[in-house]
């Protein structure tokens, strides 16, 4: 019987519109993130919490080439990032009623600075336990971060079921017994 669901956020939850976010720091600093993104493994490196965040704006800027401050880079992305990510409202009222029944948790294949932004707009609140991959140090996709996850809060694979929007976690999710819904 299915007891607890875990909920990915971007993709599930919420809706970053990443070319929206990249217009609008490009048009405040000149930096253009995403081909930073695209010949990069430091995006993968902040998501696994390898690098902070101030790191990886320094490394941003100075792949990019242009003078400007990483606060103004970090300050320009949260706007960003707060102004051009939408939520689905129908979800969160739902996950409001599902709470009553079941164990949520979120999971997230994110940085702390999504986590402050998420934060502050009561998020996390919608669930009983919630777990980031900058802070667990490794992503969904990789081999133990589900075993971890169920460790914490106590529960067995097949109390679980996951909603996620990647493939590649709905299948490391099955792989250790984990229902799941993309």
């Amino acid at each position: 019987m299915i007891t607890t669901i875990l909920f990915d956020l971007g993709g599930v939850i919420f809706f970053p519109n990443w070319k929206k976010i990249d217009e609008g720091v490009s048009y405040q600093t000149g930096i253009i993130m995403t081909t930073f993104a695209e010949n990069s493994d430091c995006h993968r490196k902040l998501n696994r919490g390898q690098i902070s965040v101030e790191e990886y704006f320094t490394l941003l800027r100075d792949y990019s080439k242009k003078p400007v401050a990483t606060i103004d880079i970090i300050k320009s992305y949260m706007e960003q990032y707060e102004k051009y990510t939408k939520f689905d409202k129908k979800l969160l009222i739902l996950l409001k009623k599902l709470r009553k029944k079941y164990f949520l948790v979120a999971i997230s294949d994110t940085n702390f600075l999504h986590k402050v932004i998420n934060e502050k707009k009561g998020l996390f609140s919608y669930f009983n336990a919630c777990f980031f991959s900058f802070d667990l140090g490794r992503l969904k996709q990789e081999n133990g971060t589900f075993e971890h996850v169920l460790k914490e809060i106590g529960k067995s694979p097949k109390e679980c079921l996951l909603i996620d929007d990647a493939a590649i976690n709905i299948q490391k999710a099955q792989e250790c017994g984990i229902k799941t819904i993309k």
